[in-house]
């Protein structure tokens, strides 16, 4: 029955290959656009972390809620803290990000680097593809004068050669040396300033540029990086993290005034980085779910308009024995197929079109997801499309074929009947979802331009942010007073109309005396109109 029941599928799709291609790419087109946005969704929500115990990993940071400020970062002290009274983790590692100036090689570059604990990279469970990873027999008070690159770094500033291993590279005004390079599926798990971390260096955050006598002032960390120990729940944590900040605030009341509210709170690694976008997967998934069910009532009004056509051969049929189940099973497999013709050229839609969507993806995107067509969509397609496959075929299927002579007479005085009240709740229900879609669109596309007006908390007129050159001979803070004494020259000879204002701000992390501080420095300029 089933063998004969595709034989028969296959010559009436050959016997109307026009009706059969519109059907196909009107189902392509939905079920393609929801396996591609699946895929977006398997690597940022579904998919686990690529790194050891990736339900354990958590980042930790300083929230003050009676200011409403969140996720203030840590200061030195409050990591310590972290790692020697919480009693919560296996390991604890400290972030700074950093900008510097990368020379010694074919072409200067800025950077970002990440200012580590030691443990960073046992923490995540991750070795290099080349060489080491630092670990503690790297420790140094202050920041430990090797590096580990990213695979980016290497194959672009050093072609790939495996010789980049030993090779002294300078940061600013100090140099390092390259003991290892990363995957090239691995990326920093967290927030950077640039875009992607290039470059790794340990420290113990106790000696210069760091001040050797950590106080509790400011929050220069942005958050440490903590895998939670084995049977501890992250409510569990939480919990005692809110006993330890209560401490803290005893035994250090003049740090952290009642006034602030600070207190520490933990965060799943995972939410950290995509619980942001989860909101945004939903409402898009919902777009293109709306759109696959208009694509099925479309091809469902196609069924029916092709059946009215059939009605003669559904009534020889039932006049030489066929019954009611067996017309309709096989208009089922009808639908089945086409929609499973439909998936399959979807497919190929959704293959082209993730390569579009990873250039949407914001650039600063952390843990860059692998977001490919694997064996997660292809099972989500093959659902969509045999569920599709029943959802427009039921119509059709439905629909009497009791008897010849019932469809004889239907036929003889015109009437259109059941199909036509069936076809018109299509073309209302297909409206409706239209309508719905549109507004939507809508609201998201005022939404989106509300977004761009936003406010920054600052007045942004005139407000000029200045990097500085990479020339031979300026390196780190000479370069700083290079860029000074060339704004200096450039406001003197600028005609400024009624009148003019200047004001700028400098700043750097640590209050060493080491050129290690100029590893991170930022001049902004302003220049008020009147």
């Amino acid at each position: 029955m089933i063998l004969s029941s595709i034989r028969y599928t296959t010559r009436t799709f050959l016997k109307t290959p026009g009706f059969t291609t519109v059907v196909i790419l009107t189902l392509a087109l939905g079920i393609g656009a929801n396996a591609a946005l699946f895929s977006v969704a398997d690597a940022l929500i579904l998919r686990p972390l690529p790194f050891k115990d990736a339900d354990r990993l958590v980042r930790v940071t300083g929230d003050l809620t009676k200011q409403g400020i969140k996720d203030v970062g840590l200061n030195i002290p409050e990591l310590f803290d972290l790692r020697d009274r919480a009693g919560l983790f296996d390991e604890v590692s400290g972030l700074f990000p950093v900008n510097a100036n990368l020379t010694q090689v074919d072409e200067p570059e800025r950077i970002e680097v990440q200012l580590v604990s030691p443990g960073y990279f046992n923490l995540l469970g991750v070795t290099a593809q080349l060489g080491r990873v630092f670990g503690e027999q790297d420790y140094t008070p202050g920041i430990t004068e090797v590096a580990v690159i990213s695979d980016s770094l290497w194959k672009r500033r050093f072609g790939a050669r495996p010789d980049a291993l030993g090779k002294k590279v300078r940061l600013d005004e100090d140099m390092y040396t390259i003991i290892g390079v990363m995957p090239a599926d691995f990326r920093h798990p967290g927030r950077s300033i640039q875009g992607e971390v290039d470059m790794w260096s340990p420290t113990g955050y106790v000696a210069s540029p760091f001040n050797p006598k950590p106080a509790r002032v400011g929050f220069p960390i942005n958050g440490a990086l903590g895998r939670l120990k084995p049977g501890i729940s992250v409510a569990a944590a939480q919990a005692k993290l809110q006993a330890l900040s209560a401490s803290l605030q005893a035994e250090n009341p003049g740090d952290y005034p009642e006034s602030r509210g600070w207190t520490l709170r933990l965060i799943p690694l995972h939410n950290d980085l995509y619980g942001n976008m989860r909101p945004a997967l939903f409402v898009l998934l919902s777009a293109v779910g709306a759109v696959l069910l208009i694509a099925c009532a479309n091809v469902a009004n196609l069924l029916l308009a092709r059946a009215a056509v059939r009605q003669r051969e559904f009534a020889i049929r039932t006049a030489i024995g066929a019954s009611r189940k067996r017309i309709a099973v096989q208009m089922l497999m009808e639908s089945i197929t086409l929609s499973l013709l439909g998936g399959a050229v979807g497919l190929g839609f959704a293959v082209w079109s993730v390569d579009l969507l990873r250039t949407f993806l914001p650039a600063n995107l952390p843990v860059g997801p692998v977001i490919s067509i694997n064996g997660n969509v292809l099972v989500f397609s093959f659902v969509v499309a045999v569920g599709t496959g029943l959802l427009f075929g039921m119509a059709p299927a439905l629909q009497r074929f009791d008897a010849a002579y019932e469809i004889m007479k239907d036929q003889a005085r015109g009437s259109t009947g059941d199909r036509s009240r069936l076809r018109s709740l299509l073309v209302t229900a297909e409206f409706a979802l239209a309508v719905v879609l549109l507004i939507t669109a809508s609201l998201l596309i005022q939404s989106y331009r509300k977004l761009q007006n936003v406010q920054p908390g600052f007045n942004a007129d005139h407000v000029l942010g200045v990097t500085r050159g990479l020339r031979k001979g300026i390196r780190g803070c000479k370069a700083d007073e290079t860029v000074f004494a060339v704004l200096r020259r450039v406001s003197r000879t600028v005609p400024v109309p009624r009148g003019e204002s200047g004001d700028r701000s400098y700043q750097s992390p640590g209050n060493g005396t080491s050129n290690h501080h100029c590893l991170r420095q930022y001049f902004q300029a302003q220049r008020k109109w009147v």
